[in-house]
């Protein structure tokens, strides 16, 4: 593995419905972090990967866990062992080797790659200060895969349009300047529909002053209803 590199394994066995394992890691590795997720299904279809910590409750006849492998940038070089034993009705043992070079992956990708996050579901039902971890473990949880995430809020359902933004709080938030110096972001996704032309400006100065205006995008619509709102555009930023 390269230092700043993600490996994933993927470990599919039999099982029965109800059926509970135990699994347990020997060992902390120096700074390597290892966890476990169970692929579930999501309207019918396995699309979701959900974590647990040490205790699997099956819900199928064949059971897929998701085991991600994490070497942060400053694991020191050299070879690791590890051992994953499984115990239930049946039982495993795991080997894994990590050799770990002297070689660093970057921070971020060399293309920008960006994913979005509804604002509304990833905090509906939360309290603001629940809210508020949720909203910086989304984006610690991108961002750990070199990914950038644009978080959206809708404003015209009937339109299917998006406010999209970089940080998951107010441009202005002091939470949202600090993710300006975290080099791990490729990009910056600004937010344009919800702001006055004065509160444009504030922002745009913010972000040439922060020297982020190139790395600095605007969503602005896949499709925009109205001749007007595309004369705007050509006017003001073609």
């Amino acid at each position: 593995m390269a230092r700043g590199e993600v490996e994933h394994i993927q470990l599919v066995f039999p099982s029965k419905v109800n059926e509970e394992y135990r699994f347990t890691f020997d060992r902390y590795l120096k700074g390597i972090q290892i966890s476990a997720r169970e692929l579930k299904k999501m309207n019918g279809y396995y699309d979701a990967l959900v974590p647990f910590k040490n205790q699997l409750k099956c819900t199928d006849t064949l059971t897929a866990v998701w085991i991600t492998v994490q070497c942060p940038s400053r694991v020191p070089v050299g070879k690791y062992h590890q051992t994953i034993k499984i115990e239930g009705s049946k039982h495993f043992t795991i080997q894994l080797d990590y050799n770990v070079h002297h070689t660093t992956i970057p921070l971020k990708s060399s293309i920008p790659i960006t994913v979005g996050v509804e604002n509304r579901c990833m905090t509906e039902g939360l309290n603001d200060k629940e809210a508020d971890k949720e909203r910086q473990r989304w984006v610690d949880f991108v961002l750990s895969y070199r990914m950038t995430p644009v978080f959206g809020t809708q404003i015209t359902p009937e339109r299917w349009q998006y406010e999209h933004s970089f940080s998951p709080w107010a441009w202005n938030d002091k939470r949202s300047i600090r993710l300006l110096n975290d080099r791990r972001y490729s990009c910056y996704m600004l937010p344009f529909f919800t702001l006055s032309e004065n509160e444009l400006a504030s922002l745009l100065c913010n972000i040439q002053k922060k020297g982020k205006l190139k790395e600095s995008l605007f969503y602005i619509w896949d499709e925009p209803a109205y001749i007007g709102m595309c004369n705007y555009f050509r006017r003001n930023f073609l």
